[in-house]
């Protein structure tokens, strides 16, 4: 985590959120992992993967309402606030 905040000029910021999440979550640290995730979809709001996590990481927070929300603001083109 160390390496990846002093953010590498060869990685794009979303990226380098995504991965963050990703080891958050690892660590066991699901709402931080999905505060960082959600910075990678508005970063990048054409990645789908993120999109994925984003509704996956709200889902095992049990954030169904906020899930669904989430799901149809994508289907609108809608980006994460």
């Amino acid at each position: 985590l160390d390496l990846l905040r002093e953010r590498p000029a060869t990685f794009p910021g979303a990226k380098v959120a995504q991965i963050r999440g990703i080891a958050w979550h690892c660590l066991g640290q699901t709402d931080t992992a999905l505060e960082f995730v959600k910075l990678s979809s508005k970063l990048d709001p054409a990645q789908g993967f993120t999109r994925f996590l984003v509704l996956e990481l709200l889902d095992e927070l049990g954030r169904h309402s906020e899930a669904l929300e989430t799901a149809r603001s994508y289907e609108l083109g809608g980006v994460d606030d």
